[in-house]
C-alpha cells in the first residue's frame, strides 16, 4: 500500500521522533483495516482509490498528528505542528535568502565577514525569525482563528513515492557545511586575524584554479537539494538519486585533487621544509576525511534507495 505508506511518511514528519514508533504502527493498522473492510464489502482486493477514500476520512496528515500532541499554553496541540512546520520553512527560507544576498553582495561590492560575525550574524537571523513566527501563531492561537486548508486537504495532495522522513540533523549538518564552504570559496567568509597566535599565511594554489566554477555549481546545487529536503521533511526517490549524483561528483573531485600535487602555498616565519609538508598532508587527510563521511552519506542515500533498513 504505497498510497499508505506515504500518507504515513507525511503525518510523521509532525511527530517528534520518539512519539513516531508508537504511534505510526498504531495509525498504519487502523487505515489498513478500514481499507481491506472497504475492499471486502465491494468484493475483490483492495485498490488505490480504497486507500484514497479511507484517507480522505482520516483527513490532513497535520491534523491526525495534531492529536498526538500534549498541550501547550501559548500554541495549542491544533497548531503547534503547523507552527513548527512554518518555523522549517520560513528559517530555511530567510537563511537560504542571506546566503544568496552575501554572495550578491561579494561580487559588486567586495564584502567581506569574519567568522564570528557570520556565527552571530547567523544567531541574530534565527531569534528574529523564530519570534516573528511565534508572534503570529499565538495571535492565531487566541484569536480563535484555525487554518481552513484541513477541510480543503485531499489524499491527491500527497506525493507518492516517499521513502521516510530526514534526519534533520543530517541535513542541517549538510547545509551549514555547504554554505559554510560556498561562502569561504567565493571570498566572502575570511579568516584573516582568526588565528592570530599563529603567524602562517595559507593561500590555495593554482591546482583549484580550474574547479572554480564546478565546486560553486556541485556545492550551490547540493545546498539547494537540502534546503528543499528540509521544507519537504521527507526523501523522495528524485531527490536521493540528486544527492547520490552530487556527492559522487563531490568525491570524483577531491581524488583528483588528491593527485594534483601542493594544493596550499604555505608561509611562515618558524616553518621550515618539513612543516610546510606537514601542512601539505594535514590538507589532503582532511579531503579524504570529507570524502569519507560523503561516501557514507551516498551509502545511506543507496540504501534508502533499495528499500533497506537504514
Amino acid at each position: 500500500m504505497e498510497l499508505v505508506q506515504s500518507y504515513l511518511n507525511e503525518v510523521s514528519r509532525f511527530l517528534a521522533e520518539e512519539q513516531r514508533k508508537d504511534v505510526l504502527p498504531d495509525l498504519r493498522d487502523a487505515i489498513e483495516e478500514e481499507v481491506f473492510a472497504v475492499s471486502e464489502e465491494a468484493g475483490r482486493e483492495p485498490t488505490e482509490d480504497d486507500e484514497r477514500a479511507v484517507l480522505a476520512g482520516f483527513g490532513h496528515p497535520l491534523k491526525v498528528a495534531n492529536r498526538y500532541q500534549p498541550q501547550r499554553s501559548l500554541i495549542g496541540p491544533e497548531l503547534y505542528p503547523a507552527y513548527r512546520q512554518t518555523l522549517r520553512v520560513v528559517l530555511s527560507t530567510v537563511l537560504a535568502g542571506f546566503l544568496v544576498v552575501a554572495l550578491v553582495l561579494a561580487h559588486v561590492q567586495d564584502w567581506t565577514i569574519g567568522p564570528w560575525s557570520l556565527f552571530w550574524t547567523g544567531i541574530e537571523i534565527v531569534l528574529w525569525v523564530a519570534f516573528i513566527v511565534t508572534l503570529v501563531f499565538v495571535a492565531t492561537e487566541y484569536s480563535g482563528e484555525r487554518f481552513n486548508w484541513y477541510e480543503n486537504w485531499r489524499p491527491e495532495m500527497i506525493s507518492p513515492g516517499t521513502l521516510g522522513v530526514i534526519d534533520r540533523s543530517d541535513v542541517l549538518t549538510n547545509l551549514v557545511s555547504e554554505g559554510v564552504f560556498l561562502l569561504w570559496w567565493n571570498d566572502v567568509l575570511v579568516f584573516q586575524d582568526f588565528f592570530p597566535a599563529f603567524d602562517v599565511s595559507l593561500q590555495l594554489s593554482p591546482a583549484w584554479d580550474a574547479y572554480g566554477l564546478p565546486l560553486n555549481a556541485l556545492f550551490g546545487l547540493s545546498f539547494l537539494l537540502h534546503v528543499y529536503v528540509l521544507v519537504t521533511g521527507v526523501w523522495r526517490r528524485q531527490a536521493l538519486v540528486a544527492e547520490v549524483a552530487l556527492f559522487v561528483a563531490v568525491i570524483a573531485v577531491g581524488v583528483v585533487l588528491l593527485f594534483a600535487g601542493d594544493l596550499v602555498l604555505v608561509e611562515g616565519e618558524f616553518l621550515n621544509e618539513h612543516g610546510v609538508a606537514n601542512v601539505q598532508r594535514v590538507v589532503k587527510v582532511t579531503i579524504l576525511v570529507i570524502a569519507g563521511f560523503t561516501a557514507w552519506d551516498i551509502w545511506i542515500s543507496v540504501k534508502m534507495l533499495l528499500g533497506r533498513p537504514i
